[in-house]
């Protein structure tokens, strides 16, 4: 009973949404493709919107506007306010192996764009995008999500599904304190500066720098082993979780890896087991839009283990975790996947047998004990089947005094949506940083867990 696109063209209809929240838009074009751009017609009254954009692969960060051609490229999600104060919801969505965006045009238009980045999945129809209108937006935002889940067929909204054990848990991630350069030593060091401040955690990530890998000729880094670097961990990685636990109390000791196994993916050489298809990095135009450099982010090939393998794969790959002691896994670097992922069925179909052998494999070795990191792409958004803890921004950056204040809007605004989907972890901090009380704030009501990535011998106890 509200207009919220007019001058609709040829092609576009509507679908019923069988709760009746909404509807479901659907555009035909001309002629089968693998990255169709249809535009939708012109928003109708709308007097505000807020929205999230992916402003690069990885992660998305809002934006507010009242015209239609400030609406950015790569919009994954807008609420708008229209007059009398009733908002209306516009939301892209999955169908099949495409994973659908919108954007706005010079002419105030709203433009939907479907892809598969993948040339050898073409379609001439997509169910695109979900519209919902109501009068609270909160009220909106939970409705229009199980509509979308129900539609689409895939995915779990976040009230249906577990919070990790350690979520209360006071933590610790070597990231911001070693960056790469994490040894058997300095977790030694780290945890005894916690203890001997009177904080001790008592869940900690060993973050990026653990793992065995080599450099490929093409520049990336590749993963060569399951095991640890035996330069940096010369007893194995099953002595420094012993000693986290025995000497420390540690109770969760999670690691990292990427959802491709390291940055660059894995090294064919190293895993003849597995079939790896070995792929340039080429992400879709909306992407490289917004952020030119993507497709030399972190080299320019993976080696990606094909998707009929990739569940063996992370069942070996947890199993070896387990066997050291490990308790859980972030894994990041998730949406990098949709940009190497060319000639395996299209980016969502790729991203839906990653993500179910990832969490799989996690379901059966740590008891779902998983943190997404790197992944606002909806292609992983609405295909979290069991997992729900997952960074809601960018990282905690302490060398940038600009970003501080920035990380918490966005975090809160990125949750409005999110948080239908997944439990947001707005990231650790430093305790002792300048801004640590704007950090520890934020996250004390942020309602997801609490870790810093302190060096040794540098706390704020208080």
């Amino acid at each position: 009973d509200r207009a919220v696109l007019s001058t609709v063209p040829a092609g576009v209809s509507a679908v019923c949404d069988p709760f009746g929240h909404g509807v479901v838009v659907r555009v035909e074009a001309e002629a089968a493709t693998h990255h169709l751009r249809q535009e939708l017609g012109r928003l109708a009254g709308v007097r505000r919107f807020t929205c999230c954009y992916r402003y690069d692969p990885w992660w998305v960060a809002p934006r507010c506007g009242r015209k239609g051609r400030e609406i950015p490229v790569e919009t994954q999600y807008l609420l708008a306010e229209l007059p009398g104060g009733a908002c209306v919801v516009l939301l892209p969505l999955l169908d099949g192996p495409f994973r659908c965006a919108i954007e706005g045009t010079a002419k105030d238009a709203l433009a939907l764009v479907a892809d598969s980045n993948d040339p050898g999945v073409v379609t001439q129809a997509v169910n695109g995008l979900f519209v919902a209108a109501g009068d609270n937006p909160y009220e909106l935002m939970h409705a229009a999500a199980q509509s979308l889940v129900a539609f689409m067929g895939r995915g779990r909204l976040r009230e249906d599904k577990p919070l990790p054990d350690f979520i209360n848990d006071f933590g610790w991630c070597t990231w911001d304190a070693f960056y790469g350069e994490v040894n058997h030593d300095k977790v030694r060091a780290g945890l005894q500066s916690f203890a001997d401040a009177g904080v001790p955690p008592r869940m900690m990530i060993l973050d990026d720098g653990w793992l065995s890998h080599r450099t490929a000729p093409t520049g990336e880094n590749r993963l060569t082993a399951f095991a640890a670097d035996p330069r940096k961990f010369p007893q194995g990685l099953a002595a420094t979780v012993t000693m986290a636990k025995a000497e420390f109390g540690l109770r969760r000791f999670l690691v990292w890896h990427t959802l491709q196994g390291y940055w660059g993916g894995v090294d064919a050489a190293a895993f003849p087991e597995y079939t790896v298809v070995n792929n340039v990095r080429e992400f879709s135009p909306g992407v490289v839009h917004n952020c030119a450099q993507a497709n030399a982010a972190f080299g320019r090939g993976a080696g990606l283990v094909h998707p009929r393998d990739v569940h063996r794969f992370f069942q070996d790959f947890h199993r070896h975790l387990r066997s050291q002691g490990v308790d859980g896994v972030k894994v990041d670097n998730q949406s990098t996947l949709e940009g190497v992922a060319r000639g395996l069925g299209g980016r969502a179909a790729v991203m839906q047998a990653y993500h179910e052998a990832v969490e799989g494999a996690a379901q059966t070795h740590f008891l779902g004990r998983l943190i997404n990191c790197m992944s606002h792409a909806t292609d992983v958004i609405y295909q979290t089947l069991n997992s729900t803890l997952t960074r809601s921004y960018t990282d905690f950056w302490p060398r940038d005094p600009k970003s501080h204040g920035l990380h918490q809007y966005a975090n809160a605004q990125n949750s409005l949506w999110l948080s239908e989907f997944i439990h947001p972890d707005w990231d650790m901090f430093q305790s002792d940083h300048p801004m640590a009380p704007l950090h520890a704030a934020a996250r004390a009501v942020s309602g997801g867990p609490v870790y810093v990535s302190d060096k040794p011998g540098v706390h704020n106890v208080e």
